[in-house]
């Protein structure tokens, strides 16, 4: 901004006058000033500070280039001049101000008076504006952009450039819009789920041609997905979000090789079912649905396959009774590199309560062979395994048997009880369900009998004809069973004397009876009465029988050690 101040000479013109001759005033002040803060106006103030014409004044002020034909000129004392030389102008220009007019002579404005300058400043405009607030949409299926007119060059002399992904990618433009205007651009020719990058400038073909620094915005259009479905039998389901507003066509591949071509007329155009025979069961396909726009290629990818349809069932039991195994875990072990399935793949399934399994969805590809083994903590079979058990698209399925031929072991133990003591019966038949096979208890009671499969086995002790409690007990073996226990219900009467000869009663006696041989148990001691004799009820088994001490009778002089060194330790057998 620069103030300018001249003077203006006034020459005396040829004056006529009757009276008197009037000097007008030698000199008159005038200021201008040069600003602009636009690309596109340059403004001029100026004022004329004084007027020497007295009676009369007429003012003139003009601005003038030549480099761009701009010009601009007032009639007032004071007042702004707009000139519009366009964006980036640095130049001279021309000033010219005069003042012309009459001053009073007396009575009369009869004198001619006027003054003149010329002189000359250089000013300029910025370059042309950006746009600003720029703006894009982030969840369409095109990409909305918009921004606000920066520039003070007219409507009808700018327009706006759209660049995308790179400056020197234009793909279009847009009329200019007033300063402060908003002006908007949409681009369809994107696809889904796709990031852009936007450069927009402002550009005008006037004063030379002008483009703008470019401003840069990025938008986003909402994802398009394919779906396709994975186990659905003998098919592959793909859906789609809604393309109607998109394309009029798409094309399915599978594998790159097109299977269908469909036209989208709504937007419940959004499904395919491929049902093709040849489809491999369970084999993964790429599936692409593909469209073009504005001669640009689109596409949305995704994975399926239908449910493999290879089965291996059958079921496992005992090799005699025929009775089911359960919990048995078969298990299937692919022996050979497949496309989309390595070796060693492993497919299993349990038996249930009636031996039977199924292992479904094995995948087999075109032809594949598996090993197939079954399993079960301490268990045996027949077969062990098989190999080389092979599927195919002929031969989907397989039935396949197994026989448990575990042999296992129940034990327990057969006990009599006195006074809360127990002790264990030797010589007693186990017995499994109606067969006898030659097992016994043995010392302590204890027995051990093998069970050559699993299954539900009756165990019965059985001794004469004593009495057990439970007189049986039912169990499932299908691993060691221990603890199968009884209790030997039977007593008899064990009764006797102990005197001397003739009949004579000595004296009262402590008659001990134990059993259990090494391991003495069932330990019970019976005074004798007034008569010397003793009686008892006791478990039905052998005991040994002893006097352990001895008290003479009144009138006896007798010494107790000889009586009880006397009589020597006798068995007694209740068993029977």
């Amino acid at each position: 901004m620069k103030t300018q101040t001249y003077s203006l000479g006034v020459p005396l013109l040829a004056i006529i006058c009757l009276l008197a001759v009037v000097k007008p005033t030698a000199q008159n002040d005038i200021t201008w000033n040069f600003y602009s803060g636009s690309d596109y106006y340059q403004y001029v103030d100026f004022e004329h500070k004084k007027n020497f014409c007295s009676c009369t004044d007429e003012y003139k002020f003009s601005v003038k280039s030549t480099v761009r034909p701009t010009s601009g000129s007032s009639k007032s004392r004071k007042g702004t001049i707009r000139l519009a030389p366009g964006p980036s102008a640095s130049q001279t220009y021309t000033i010219a101000a005069s003042q012309s007019g009459t001053n009073n002579a007396v009575f009369n404005c009869w004198i001619s008076c006027n003054g003149s300058l010329d002189n000359s400043q250089r000013a300029s405009t910025s370059s042309i504006r950006s746009p600003r607030n720029l703006d894009a949409s982030q969840d369409r299926d095109h990409i909305e952009i918009s921004w606000v007119s920066n520039t003070d060059v007219p409507a009808s002399n700018h327009s706006y450039r759209i660049a995308r992904d790179s400056p020197g990618n234009g793909i279009g433009s847009k009329p200019g819009v007033a300063k402060n205007g908003r002006q908007t651009f949409v681009d369809f020719s994107v696809g889904p789920d796709e990031t852009h990058t936007y450069y927009i400038t402002t550009t005008t073909n006037q004063f030379g041609g002008h483009t703008s620094s470019e401003r840069t915005i990025v938008g986003h259009t909402r994802p398009r997905q394919l779906r396709a479905s994975v186990g659905e039998p003998r098919k592959v389901t793909l859906s789609w979000d809604d393309l109607s507003n998109i394309t009029e066509e798409v094309v399915i591949r599978r594998d790159g090789q097109q299977v269908a071509e469909l036209s989208i007329n709504s937007d419940a155009d959004t499904a395919y079912s491929d049902s093709d025979p040849a489809l491999v069961p369970g084999r993964a396909y790429q599936y692409t649905i593909a469209w073009q726009k504005d001669f640009v290629d689109y596409q949305l990818n995704a994975e399926g396959a239908s449910q493999p349809n290879g089965r291996i069932s059958g079921h496992v039991q005992t090799p005699l009774t025929q009775l089911p195994i359960s919990g048995v875990m078969v298990c299937v072990e692919q022996e050979n590199d497949l496309d989309q399935s390595a070796a060693g793949t492993i497919y299993c399934d349990t038996t249930d309560e009636f031996g039977d399994y199924s292992i479904r969805q094995i995948y087999y590809g075109v032809e594949a062979t598996f090993k197939v083994t079954p399993s079960k903590q301490n268990h045996a079979f027949d077969p062990a395994f098989l190999p080389e058990q092979r599927l195919d698209l002929e031969v989907p399925s397989l039935g396949i048997n197994f026989a448990d031929t575990t042999a296992f072991v129940v034990s327990g133990q057969v006990v009599q009880a006195l006074n809360g003591d127990t002790c264990g019966l030797q010589g007693v038949e186990i017995w499994i369900g109606d067969l006898f096979k030659g097992d016994r208890t043995g010392p302590g009671g204890h027995y051990s009998i093998g069970v050559e499969e699993s299954g539900s086995y009756k165990i019965t002790p059985v001794l004469g004809t004593h009495g057990m409690a439970p007189g049986s007990r039912t169990v499932m073996v299908d691993a060691d069973v221990v603890g199968v226990n009884f209790i030997d219900t039977s007593v008899n009467l064990v009764e006797g004397v102990v005197k001397a000869g003739c009949d004579i009663f000595i004296g009262q006696s402590e008659v001990r009876l134990y059993s259990g041989g090494d391991s003495i148990c069932l330990d019970t001691v019976l005074l004798t009465d007034e008569n010397g004799r003793y009686i008892a009820t006791l478990p039905a088994r052998p005991f040994d029988i002893e006097v352990q001490d001895f008290s003479p009778a009144d009138g006896f002089v007798i010494d107790p050690d000889e009586v009880l060194g006397y009589f020597a330790t006798e068995e007694v057998d209740l068993t029977h």
